[in-house]
């Protein structure tokens, strides 16, 4: 009699703790307000909107930035037609004076996933494979011109790389990588969000 109990309670400590792993990264999505840091596709690496501002204000600090040679710096972060790797004071000015960020939420009720790319909306249902693989799919995304090429061709990567299936690798608390096959989405937890709470 004291085997078979025994017996149960190890069962059930084992499917209990099996739920826990199964949950883990779901648990860390409590926190709604994500931000997304830049994705990378094979070797090229394109910023979202909060590195882009800050990469703008650095070019704009910097007395030795030339910005008629600044293609080789932007062809580094996946630029690579000239037509794409043009930037212009302006350009730079109005990027470093934005205050927007790439957001990505996490609906675990519903299983969507839904943010703000730069000056699109976009949402997606999500399930998980197992304890660290997600699938992402039934992508939304809105159809508005961004101002800066930049921030669209940000979008327009994104927008063509986020269906699939990724491993999530957390960083920590506050960050995370999303792995798939032909791109990795690097996540941070909003600071913004996260001082308003």
């Amino acid at each position: 009699m004291h085997r078979i109990g025994f017996i149960f309670i190890v069962l059930s400590l084992l499917t209990l703790a099996g739920c826990s792993f199964l949950n883990l990264f779901q648990g860390s999505f409590d926190a709604k307000e994500w931000e997304i840091e830049k994705i990378v596709i094979g070797d090229k690496t394109y910023l979202a909107l909060g590195a882009l501002r800050e990469d703008a204000r650095t070019k704009l600090n910097d007395p030795d930035y030339d910005f008629a040679q600044n293609k080789q710096a932007d062809q580094d972060l996946g630029f690579e037609d000239e037509d794409e790797s043009k930037e212009s004071r302006q350009d730079l000015e109005e990027l470093a004076q934005s205050d927007g960020i790439s957001t990505w939420s996490f609906d675990t009720k519903q299983n969507k996933i839904y943010g703000m790319a730069a000056c699109n909306q976009f949402s997606a249902n999500y399930v998980w494979k197992d304890a660290d693989r997600i699938n992402i799919y039934e992508l939304i995304f809105t159809r508005k011109l961004c101002s800066l090429p930049k921030t669209m061709i940000f979008e327009l990567r994104l927008s063509q790389n986020l269906s699939g299936t990724y491993f999530v690798q957390k960083k920590g608390k506050n960050a995370m990588i999303l792995k798939g096959d032909n791109a990795q989405i690097y996540l941070k937890k909003n600071e913004n969000a996260q001082s308003k709470n």
